[in-house]
């Protein structure tokens, strides 16, 4: 026999709330394990105010066999067996062995394997206690509770909670078996419920508001713009966008669409639970728990916003289109958002093969978690060498280490009490800087150790060395290398004792000197590079600097007004010098090599041959006798005949 209970008359459950009851009278009893380790529910944060929903099966036949009343003598109270516990019966039917019971458990901690509550049953002249109104609380945001379970086709759907919102069928949606218990057929061409006197009140939600519409949905199709509930299209909808994926919409007054819509088409054929959350300006659709998109798109309209109409299920409001195809249980509407951790805890309690609820005589022993006492070690190796990386942790029962390599590749599993290690042989190049860490589990939960880096060295060699350079009083001039290896430090060093610059990670550097003074002239230059395996040491080469006399303010050169002459000044002590006179197009036209100093040179306006230079401008450049080609001075001088 199949039994809905909506909620119990109000007068009556003040008076059940108020008395105290002995549940050592009661004949049998079990306790309700809340499992949200990672062997069970996998939840790490605390949920609070969450219905519970226990399922009763063919292994519970004693309790079908023993209860009186069909479900009236079941109580549910705290681990203590005094403090009452709200509950629903969704579902009780003793012929078949099956019973939904939804249980508002105040606190469910997370990463905890023996949470329990007390189930009681076998209670002579016990009252009926189940209250939906007290488990879906209007204070904790349920607005709307449809469980979906109407006996016939005809059947309106109660709403759970003290709104009483009752959803009226339209044209006769068919009854299933749902994911939870019943459940009703949307045929996608005109059925549908509607809802009176929610046009206002908790289901008008205001924009920029929070709200959540949750169900399971088993799509007939995934054909696009099918509104499952709607308020108004220029309101607020859950619904199949074009693309056949779920959309969550809020319309904004004069600016348009503001929507989440999933990519991913609904799945045909089996039961999804499908949750959409909107908060303030943007929202989340979840699908089975998780998080499947929450990027807003918004798409412009100066319409008004529209608030005056009523909440249907499986049409758009304000259309006799867009009606939804499937099978569908159990929807919410609530006043808040509901968060990652609300919508992955119902989908784990709540999924056929639930994960949160045991019945159990005993109370499992509280278990630990690992915690990781030695994490891994970066180590440097060289190439074709063998490295060890290691770590250690503590937990309840046996701990189960997974090694992962970058992040993504799952190198080594084991089982161990304590620690575990990875050797790694004939390591190479190629696993230069590789990452590895440990993933630590037991049954309770896990925990992901730091990252070691692994770095593997290729002995150092110069295969470019650096070569002499020279350059003019405040010019610049670079100093390069190059070399073979791998993690290479380059250190510059200037005549054997002054470091002037440290790199690393490069294969290649470049030493820029600039505003060079002349004190620097044939100061000389190498550089040091080294990695963990070895050192090298450059060539050392010489740097030469022209400089300028003091007091001059520049090199100078310059033809006297008193005859044909060149007069030009550099510091003692350079290299020989060479003064060059160039005709227009680049040819030499005389040249002479001298020591430097302050010298003055006269010029016939002859040519090297002793032929008579023609009047007209010639360039005079001064450049060291061993780099002709590389001028230090150049002026344009004026030859008249």
């Amino acid at each position: 026999m199949k039994k809905q209970l909506g909620y119990c008359g109000v007068l009556l459950c003040v008076a059940l709330a108020s008395a105290q009851e002995d549940y050592s009278t009661w004949g049998g009893h079990k306790n309700v394990i809340l499992n949200t380790a990672l062997s069970g529910a996998n939840l790490s944060t605390t949920v609070t105010s969450f219905p519970v929903l226990v399922r009763l099966g063919a292994a519970d036949s004693a309790i079908f066999a023993q209860s009186v009343g069909r479900g009236a003598d079941l109580r549910f109270s705290k681990a203590n067996n005094t403090t009452r516990v709200a509950y629903q019966i969704e579902r009780w039917d003793s012929a078949a062995k099956a019973a939904a019971i939804w249980v508002l458990v105040d606190t469910v901690r997370g990463n905890v394997n023996n949470q329990s509550l007390r189930m009681h049953w076998n209670k002579s002249g016990a009252a009926d206690s189940s209250n939906g109104r007290a488990v879906f609380d209007t204070s904790k945001g349920f607005q709307a509770v449809w469980h979906m379970n109407g006996a016939t086709a005809t059947t309106n759907e109660p709403d759970a909670t003290v709104n009483n919102f009752t959803a009226t069928q339209n044209n006769s949606p068919a009854t299933a078996a749902g994911a939870i218990a019943g459940a009703r057929i949307l045929n996608g061409t005109n059925n549908y419920f509607s809802t009176t006197g929610t046009a206002s009140g908790p289901l008008n939600f205001v924009q920029g508001g929070n709200f959540t519409i949750s169900a399971w949905v088993n799509a007939s199709n995934a054909t696009g713009n099918a509104t499952f509930v709607s308020k108004n299209d220029r309101d607020y909808a859950l619904k199949l966008q074009a693309g056949g994926g779920w959309e969550i919409f809020e319309f904004e007054d004069v600016t348009g669409w503001n929507a989440v819509i999933n990519q991913t088409p609904a799945t045909v054929g089996s039961w999804e639970y499908v949750v959409g959350a909107w908060s303030g300006a943007g929202g989340a659709v979840y699908i089975n728990g998780a998080l499947a998109t929450n990027t807003p798109t918004l798409t412009t309209s100066t319409n008004t916003r529209v608030v005056n109409t009523n909440v249907t299920i499986g049409r758009q409001n304000e259309s006799t289109n867009r009606y939804f195809g499937g099978t569908v249980d159990e929807i919410r509407m609530a006043n808040v958002a509901r968060d990652s951790s609300w919508v992955w805890l119902e989908y784990q309690n709540q999924k056929a093969a639930q994960v949160l609820v045991s019945l159990s005589d005993t109370i499992p022993a509280f278990a630990v978690s690992p915690t990781i006492s030695s994490h891994p070690a970066s180590r440097s190796i060289a190439q074709g060498a063998s490295v060890k990386f290691g770590a250690a942790a503590t937990g309840s029962g046996v701990l189960t280490f997974k090694w992962v390599k970058n992040n993504t590749d799952t190198v080594r599993t084991t089982s161990s009490v304590t620690s575990d290690s990875l050797a790694l042989t004939n390591v190479q190049i190629a696993d230069n800087n590789a990452t590895y860490k440990v993933v630590v589990s037991n049954s309770i939960g896990s925990i992901v150790s730091s990252s070691a880096t692994l770095t593997v060295n290729v002995t150092a060699a110069i295969s470019a060395q650096p070569t002499a350079q020279s350059g003019s009083q405040g010019g610049t001039v670079k100093f390069s290398v190059s070399a073979t290896g791998t993690n290479l430090t380059f250190k510059w060093v200037k005549n054997n004792t002054d470091t002037v610059r440290t790199i690393t990670g490069t294969n290649a550097d470049t030493l820029t000197l600039t505003n060079l003074p002349v004190s620097d002239n044939n100061a000389s230059y190498k550089v040091v590079i080294s990695n963990p395996l070895n050192q090298v040491v450059s060539n050392s080469v010489t740097l030469t600097v022209v400089g300028i006399l003091p007091g001059t303010g520049r090199n100078t050169m310059a033809i006297l007004a008193s005859g044909s002459s060149l007069q030009f000044r550099f510091p003692d002590g350079m290299p020989a010098l060479r003064l060059s006179v160039m005709d227009v197009w680049g040819r030499t036209v005389w040249s002479h090599t001298t020591a430097a100093g302050t010298r003055e040179m006269a010029w016939n306006g002859n040519a090297t041959a002793h032929r008579s230079a023609s009047s007209g401008i010639y360039i005079a450049r001064v450049a060291p006798a061993a780099k002709p080609a590389a001028p230090l001075l150049e002026r344009k001088i004026l030859l008249a005949r």
